[in-house]
């Protein structure tokens, strides 16, 4: 009796050990069944993209292939022609601008005909673009592609000209062209090897010795996982599709004036995957919302860095080079800025300090790092006669009057309201207002009085 009291009872422990098995079985069997289930559905998704063509380019980002000027570019032709917009002449084309861009330019994060120069077109059916006098639809065409900078645009600028435009706009986003332009030249000229950048090394000489390099010397250079544009045909179709789904979701439910289950289970989502990541931040004041990210932008905005200084560098000594090119070809050329999502919200975000929001130190130094690239780029633009606008002011009173530019995600890129709200100021700058000059009719006057500041 003594003994049963103090040990365990034999049918006791064969009873656990027996739940014990039973338990690792079912684990094992419920395992094993997702297994199963995720590659029947890895291969489902796979089959069904070979006879549904529609369904693999849901699923798959747009392909990049090697380009030995450019690192990388999509496999058709660099130029995008927007909507009415062909090769050739044609007297029905003869006001057309040409936009030169990166991703914003390009329309990441909204569907094609959302991007800004779509956008624009489609205004100025409506409200009609004077030029000369004549009253006609400004038909454009959208040359971009994401991860590019102002260096690419020198090459795209020969692509841009051979659609024998009027107008031509290259942007300037100064959270990462300036790093953007750096990468480009470093790539294929110095192949990431000095230890100091040339900072007075000539952009234009750079580029003519590149031209010396033979092409599949310059394609065995292009690296592909440098392309923001991801390749996903290689990857699990499975991750093809959340990814997609989770485009689709941000782009229905990222506005922060959106309501319902939906938008509350992605709202949510965002905010969570914040605070799991510290390099973010979530703001919400219960009118503006978003999710600022610091990781990679302050490096790429701090001019203190002598690479990003050389990459500055680079970047104005590439639009000097358009603005000659497109004065030789007879083409108006204008610089249009487009600011980080971290400076449009300065003043929302700058409210919530009296209520005792703690912000984080990194915003402010994103600020501090942008206003010095926008001062100083806009000092040199004056003075080289360079005809340029900032998006700024337009993107903070849209958000002042209540509709979001951006997405509540931590996505830098303008939402379909922020993409408008650019088209629609720079469609207007081209119009003028009142005694104002338009925006490709500055007076040299103007130029040489600014230059001597």
């Amino acid at each position: 009796m003594t003994q049963r009291l103090n040990g365990a009872s034999p049918a006791i422990n064969t009873s656990a050990a027996k739940s014990k098995s039973f338990a690792a079985k079912r684990l094992f069997s419920a395992l094993a069944a997702l297994l199963i289930g995720l590659v029947l559905a890895e291969v489902l998704l796979r089959t069904i993209s070979l006879f549904a063509p529609g369904m693999g380019e849901f699923m798959n980002a747009p392909q990049v292939i090697k380009d030995a000027t450019l690192e990388y570019r999509f496999p058709s032709q660099p130029s995008d022609p927007g909507a009415g917009v062909a090769h050739g002449n044609s007297p029905a084309m003869a006001a057309k601008l040409v936009a030169i861009g990166d991703s914003i330019t390009y329309g990441s994060g909204v569907p094609a005909e959302e991007a800004w120069p779509r956008v624009l077109e489609a205004m100025s059916r409506d409200r009609s673009f004077r030029r000369n006098g004549i009253n006609e639809p400004l038909l454009a065409a959208n040359i971009s592609c994401p991860g590019y900078g102002p260096v690419h645009y020198v090459w795209l600028q020969e692509e841009a000209l051979r659609l024998n435009p009027d107008i031509m706009v290259a942007t300037f986003y100064l959270g990462n062209d300036i790093f953007d332009a750096f990468h480009l030249v470093d790539l294929y000229h110095f192949t990431g090897q000095i230890k100091v950048p040339p900072y007075e090394w000539p952009l234009e000489k750079i580029l003519d010795e590149l031209g010396t390099k033979s092409q599949s010397e310059r394609q065995e250079t292009a690296d592909l996982t440098h392309a923001v544009v991801p390749d996903n045909r290689d990857a699990l179709a499975l991750l093809s599709l959340f990814r997609s789904v989770y485009t689709i979701s941000e782009y229905k439910f990222g506005s922060a004036s959106q309501s319902g289950l939906g938008a509350r289970l992605f709202k949510g989502l965002i905010q969570m995957s914040a605070y799991l990541y510290p390099e973010n931040w979530y703001f919400d004041d219960g009118l503006a919302c978003t999710t600022f990210s610091f990781k990679r932008i302050l490096g790429a905005m701090n001019l203190e860095d002598p690479w990003m200084k050389t990459g500055f560098h680079f970047s104005m000594e590439a639009y000097r080079l358009m603005k000659i090119r497109a004065d030789k070809a007879g083409v108006r050329f204008c610089v249009l800025v487009i600011p980080t999502k971290h400076t449009v919200f300065r003043d929302v975000v700058g409210r919530c300090t009296s209520r005792g929001l703690a912000i984080p130190a990194s915003y402010f130094k994103v600020i501090e790092n942008e206003d010095r690239i926008r001062e100083a780029s806009f000092d040199f633009f004056r003075k080289s006669g360079i005809a340029y606008v900032d998006a700024l002011p337009a993107l903070k009173t849209a958000l002042e009057q209540g509709a979001q530019p951006y997405k509540i995600s931590v996505d830098n890129h303008p939402n379909a309201h922020g993409q408008a709200v650019i088209a629609k100021f720079v469609l207007q700058t081209m119009e003028g207002n009142g005694n104002e000059p338009h925006l490709f009719d500055i007076r040299r006057e103007s130029i040489k009085k600014l230059s001597q500041k």
